[in-house]
């Protein structure tokens, strides 16, 4: 992901009339929703400086039930008009909120429908319940500025606790009701899967241009395939800025773009790289060998292939890297000269340390 000293990364844009948007919820919600009546939304608005991939817009409401005032609000997250990943499903994510809702002791908000009618607001869509808290910021990043920075050490290791055992419970997840994640055209089992899945994104965000290290690191993969990968839930951009907190105790879990059955360790490495300078810049929060044991403790399970599955997370951040500087050049960010050096650098820096080149 972009370091703190890279040019602003082009977020998903809002240039829709919020006003119609917000009249349009509001009839949506009332045939979905009989019973709430004279529903009233505030205003709409956004999530400022997150998300590249999907819109999300954020609303609160009032609205009478079973003949008592209620407060509440909405959350909206719309499919993307230019997909940031290859073969994205807004309903995916509604289906992941959706079977998580019935695990026990996942806090995932709330889903109220899934909308395939782009009549409404321009765009398949989900709604969900709005969860009140606050989520660690990436601009600052929680490590230099915001809530955590600020907290105690103690409450840091709280809400660093409550994190991993969130992360635990996803990842004990049964499976067997998330079939709709099984993707057999792209080989078998759930960690072949999504290895094959970056591929195609590397080929789709290249656009016909070589990148050697990448290269590299995609055969030291295929040739270094652990064989006992374990088919399981995996969240994908598994990270405490996917998640809301209140007192330092996880409210909800967010953010299914990129989920798999690739297996937990897949999470824990990528979690491990999305913590930058957090466990040595904030005191009380948790080292990487912490962050092991504790996810050992609570699933039971042994983390046996970390090495393999950081190289793999420097992989996916390489490829994910050329389409974040292809988006840079399209919104006037960097030129496409320094956004080919930018990705050149991003691209292979991880990965040439990792596999010693």
């Amino acid at each position: 992901m972009p370091a703190p000293q890279d040019p602003p990364t082009p977020i998903m844009k809002h240039d829709r009339d919020m006003e119609a948007a917000r009249l349009a919820l509001t009839r949506w919600l009332s045939e979905r929703r009989p019973n709430m009546r004279d529903l009233e939304l505030s205003p709409i608005r956004t999530p400022g400086g997150t998300g590249v991939a999907n819109e999300t817009l954020l609303a609160d409401a009032r609205w009478r039930e079973d003949g008592v005032d209620r407060l509440g609000g909405f959350a909206v997250r719309l499919a993307a008009r230019d997909p940031f990943w290859i073969d994205a499903d807004i309903k995916t994510q509604f289906l992941m909120y959706q079977a998580l809702a019935d695990e026990p002791d996942i806090p995932v908000p709330p889903v109220i429908a899934y909308e395939a009618d782009p009549a409404w607001l321009g765009a398949p869509f989900y709604v969900m319940e709005k969860i009140e808290g606050v989520v660690p910021p990436d601009l600052p990043f929680y490590s230099q500025g915001g809530f955590v920075f600020e907290a105690t050490p103690a409450d840091r290791r709280l809400m660093w606790e409550e994190a991993v055992a969130a992360l635990a419970k996803v990842h004990k997840a049964d499976v067997g009701r998330l079939t709709f994640l099984d993707r057999p055209h792209l080989g078998e089992g759930g960690f072949r899967q999504e290895l094959n899945y970056f591929r195609r994104y590397l080929d789709w965000a290249a656009h016909g241009r070589v990148f050697e290290t990448l290269e590299l690191g995609w055969e030291w993969l295929n040739a270094n395939l652990p064989t006992d990968s374990q088919t399981g839930l995996s969240w994908g951009d598994a990270r405490v800025g996917n998640m809301i907190f209140k007192d330092f105790r996880v409210q909800a879990v967010l953010d299914w773009d990129t989920v798999s059955l690739a297996g937990p360790e897949t999470d824990i490495a990528w979690w491990l790289h999305m913590e930058r300078d957090a466990p040595q810049a904030l005191d009380g929060w948790g080292q990487p060998d912490e962050l092991v044991a504790l996810w050992e403790d609570l699933t039971g399970w042994k983390v046996r292939n970390l090495h393999y599955h950081r190289v793999f997370t420097a992989f996916r951040l390489g490829a994910i890297a050329l389409k974040v500087s292809e988006r840079m050049v399209r919104h006037g960010i960097l030129s496409q000269e320094a956004a080919d050096e930018r990705a050149r650098v991003m691209s292979g820096e991880k990965l040439t340390i990792l596999l010693g080149l």
